[in-house]
C-alpha cells in the first residue's frame, strides 16, 4: 500500500502504525570518517557517544583510472584496514556504513561517472558490491552499503547509459541480497540536489534507505571555499533568498514527502558547514545553521552522519575544533541509544 498524506488523513490509525518509527527520534548519529582515520580515533568516537561511521572509501589518486582489477585490489586493501577496525567498533557499538566514495573508473568531464557509460565498470560495479556483501555476511558491525557517492550522469550523452541508476541499484541489491539477505542498502538519488526526491519512484526491494546530502545553500556552508566569498551570514539573505530554517525546512520537504509517501528511512549521509571562525564565518552562524539542520532531522526521525572527522582539518573537522558548533553536535551525540539500531521500516 503507498501512504500519502491523503491517505493518512482518511486512516489515521492506519497511517500511524505504518509510519511508526519513522518520525521519532533518530537512534544513529555519527560521523563520516576519512582516509586519516587511525584505529586510536574510535575511543575519541566512543567517548563522544558516536554509534554510527560513514566508512569513506576514497581512491586518493588519479579517480579516472579505469582499471579494474587495480580498484578492485584498492578496494580489498581498503576493507582489510577496515576489518582491523570492527573489533573495535563493535565492542564499542559503533556501527559501520560502507560508503563507495570513488566509484569504478571514477568520473569524467560531460559524463560524470564513467561506469554509467562503461559496460565492464558496469558490471564491476555490482559484481564488487555482491562481494562485499559475501565478505560481511555475518559482521554485526557493518550496518549498511552506500552504494555510490552522489552519482552523477549526463542522460543526453551518447553513447547511452547502460541502465538508468534507479535500474543498475535494484540489480545491485539482487546480487548483494544473494549473499545476504538481510542487508540494508543506502541509495542516493542523482548528485546532492534535493530536488531528485521529487520524481523518484520507491526502489522494488526491501530495507532499503534513501540517503541525501544537505550543503544547501553552498555559498553559506562551503564560504571561504573554492573561492567562494566570506563573512556570509546565516540565518540571512543568501544568493538573493532569505535563508532560515523556514527556508531549510522547504529545501528537505521532496526528502520528507518521499518518506511520508513511501514509508521509507531517510538518511543524511552528509552535511556540514565551514568552521574556520569569526575570521571567515560570521560568529554563531555556523552553529545556528547546523542546530536548525539537526533540528529538522530530529523532528522528522532521519538518521545522519556529520561532515566530518579526521577528513579536511581547515573547515570543517569536529576533531580540531573547540568551539559552539563542536558542542552543539556532541550534545545530539549523547542522545543515542548504541543498543537500539534496528531499521523501523519493511
Amino acid at each position: 500500500m503507498k501512504i500519502t498524506r491523503r491517505s493518512l488523513a482518511v486512516l489515521p490509525f492506519v497511517g500511524a502504525a505504518l509510519l511508526r518509527g519513522q518520525s521519532a527520534p533518530p537512534t544513529q548519529r555519527g560521523v563520516v570518517i576519512g582516509p586519516a582515520f587511525v584505529p586510536n580515533d574510535i575511543f575519541t568516537l566512543a567517548g563522544w557517544g558516536v554509534n554510527l561511521i560513514r566508512f569513506q572509501m576514497i581512491w586518493q589518486g588519479n579517480e579516472n583510472n579505469q582499471d579494474l582489477t587495480a580498484y578492485r585490489a584498492w578496494w580489498n586493501q581498503r576493507l582489510a584496514f577496515l576489518d582491523t577496525l570492527l573489533p573495535s567498533l563493535e565492542a564499542n557499538k559503533i556501527k559501520v556504513i560502507i560508503d563507495m566514495h570513488t566509484g569504478p573508473g571514477g568520473q569524467a568531464a560531460g559524463a560524470g561517472h564513467v561506469l554509467f557509460f562503461n559496460r565492464t565498470l558496469h558490471e564491476g560495479f555490482q559484481s564488487i558490491w555482491e562481494d562485499t556483501a559475501h565478505r560481511y555476511r555475518n559482521r554485526p558491525g557493518v550496518y549498511a552499503f552506500d552504494l555510490l557517492n552522489e552519482p552523477s550522469f549526463n542522460e543526453k550523452r551518447t553513447p547511452p547509459m547502460l541502465s538508468s541508476w534507479e535500474t543498475l541499484a535494484e540489480r545491485t541489491i539482487e546480487r548483494i541480497r544473494k549473499q545476504d539477505d538481510d542487508r540494508i542498502v543506502s541509495f542516493q538519488p542523482k548528485g546532492i540536489d534535493l530536488t531528485a526526491f521529487k520524481g523518484l519512484t520507491r526502489l522494488g526491494p526491501r530495507k532499503v534507505l534513501y540517503s541525501l546530502h544537505m550543503y544547501e545553500p553552498l555559498n553559506f556552508t562551503h564560504q571561504g571555499i573554492d573561492g567562494r566569498p566570506a563573512h556570509v551570514q546565516y540565518p540571512g539573505t543568501i544568493d538573493g533568498r532569505y535563508f532560515d530554517k523556514a527556508e531549510l525546512r522547504r529545501r528537505l520537504l521532496p526528502a520528507r514527502d518521499f518518506q511520508l509517501a513511501n514509508n521509507v528511512g531517510i538518511y543524511v549521509g552528509e552535511f556540514s558547514a565551514n568552521l574556520q571562525g569569526a575570521n571567515v564565518v560570521p560568529t554563531g552562524s555556523a552553529a545556528t545553521y547546523l542546530n536548525d539542520c539537526i533540528s529538522l532531522f530530529e523532528e522528522w526521525g532521519w538518521r545522519w552522519t556529520y561532515h566530518a572527522f579526521q577528513d579536511n582539518p581547515y573547515y570543517w573537522n569536529l576533531d580540531r575544533r573547540d568551539d559552539a558548533s563542536r558542542n552543539l553536535i556532541l550534545n545530539y551525540f549523547r542522545r543515542n541509544s548504541p543498543a537500539a539500531l534496528t531499521y523501523p521500516a519493511p
